[in-house]
């Protein structure tokens, strides 16, 4: 690596605007203004040999920390077409409200203690919530721009299909910014729909939620988003008390179809023995939150899987945990299957070294040995993919060469 002094001064000219922050431990922290910035930034950490990380993702040294709020404008909304040009450093909340308040919604529900960056929310997964309705989020991007870690910019048109070959953004989308840094992105958006109805049950274990879930999917009902916490929590007389497994589904669109959904799926529930709440029960169950999601050995980690094995998986994950579990939801409902969400506390006193704490990778491990598929793992340290987010050997090479070929100086940290 060149000497932190050159690699400074050679960072304020990349960035005529100044915005460079004097090296702390050797970690420059940067907010380039403009794709042009972040292509200068990636040039130079390319010849130089520095690693780019995003914003607060750790605090090594000889890194470049990369913030992307500088790359916040909305660009156009398109009201024919539904889609929208937004900038990658807009956060994804701070855009919903900007389209409500032409009509729209992005759609998707957004986990409820994240607010992230778009181009991090593209590249990433475990933010918000697939369904059937919305598919899954990252999907929702037509057309991308961005830069590789060589300096050299890409842009991928917005357009509905790709008439011939591979569909060449699924490089970026869901990579976690192994491959690039995007700057920005055309997304489709959906108008405000006309009425919202929501159901919410208790079931009498999670096999029952399981199949329930699977039923109102498989029936074709469409719903916004569905979810099934385990253990459930509502208002009681001690605070919350427990209330076993609870299935929340919400269904959004036309008035005439939402009634009619809604009415099947409250069919489907009581066919299987489903005790249906009060219409506002949804707003007071909810999973163990206020003691966990803040909490600094929360760990959360999410799986994807198919309906026939999802209550094995999701057992056998849970005993693993043992007494470290808080909650247990299971959500991303599709045709082909749904994702599982472990929240455990940790105690990480016996290794504060930052490392995926054994137990983790454990599940990981099991996950994998019952035919799921890990697909986020969030805790309060930066996490070495490899022990969690482990793939096929076959897989490996393919992606070793891929990412040999377009990051040649391994810049781009996968963390």
């Amino acid at each position: 690596m060149a000497d932190p002094e050159d690699i400074g001064s050679m960072l304020k000219h990349a960035l005529p605007s100044g915005v460079v922050e004097e090296p702390v431990g050797r970690v420059w922290r940067v907010s380039p203004d403009n794709p042009s910035e972040v292509s200068r930034v990636l040039r130079l950490a390319s010849e130089t040999g520095v690693v780019v990380r995003p914003e607060g993702s750790g605090g090594d040294e000889g890194v470049i920390q990369l913030d992307l709020s500088g790359l916040s404008d909305v660009h156009a909304i398109n009201e024919e077409a539904l889609t929208v040009h937004a900038g990658a450093g807009i956060r994804v909340r701070d855009l919903e409200v900007t389209l409500r308040d032409h009509g729209f919604t992005l759609g998707f529900p957004l986990m409820p203690y994240v607010n992230p960056k778009l181009g991090g929310f593209l590249s990433g997964q475990g933010w918000a919530e697939a369904s059937v309705l919305f598919e899954k989020p990252w999907q929702s991007a037509i057309g991308i721009e961005g830069v590789l870690p060589t300096g050299r910019p890409f842009r991928i048109k917005p357009a509905p299909r790709r008439a011939v070959g591979p569909d060449l953004s699924q490089l970026f989308l869901g990579a976690e910014g192994r491959l690039g840094i995007l700057t920005s992105a055309y997304v489709r958006f959906h108008r405000l729909p006309k009425a919202r109805q929501i159901v919410a049950a208790v079931m009498d274990g999670l096999g029952e939620g399981l199949a329930c879930a699977a039923r109102i999917v498989h029936d074709g009902l469409r719903p916004a988003f569905a979810r099934i916490y385990e253990p459930g929590m509502v208002p009681g007389n001690q605070g919350q008390d427990a209330v076993g497994t609870v299935l929340v589904a919400g269904f959004e669109g036309e008035p005439r179809l939402v009634e009619i959904f809604h009415a099947a799926a409250c069919e489907i529930i009581r066919e299987r023995a489903g005790r249906i709440q009060a219409q506002d029960f949804h707003l007071a169950c909810r999973p163990v939150r206020s003691q966990v999601l803040d909490a600094e050995h929360a760990d959360h980690l999410t799986a994807t899987t198919g309906w026939a094995g999802a209550e094995v998986l999701a057992r056998a994950v849970a005993g693993l945990l043992g007494d470290g579990l808080a909650t247990m939801r299971v959500s991303d409902f599709l045709h082909e299957g749904c994702a599982v969400t472990w929240t455990a506390r940790i105690d990480r006193s016996a290794d504060p070294s930052g490392d995926v704490p054994a137990v983790i990778a454990e599940a990981a491990q099991r996950v994998r040995s019952l035919g799921g598929t890990v697909t986020a793992h969030h805790g309060p340290f930066v996490v070495s993919p490899s022990s969690v987010l482990a793939a096929e050997p076959a897989f490996d090479t393919f992606f070793s060469l891929l990412r040999s070929t377009l990051d040649p100086g391994a810049i781009l940290d996968p963390s």
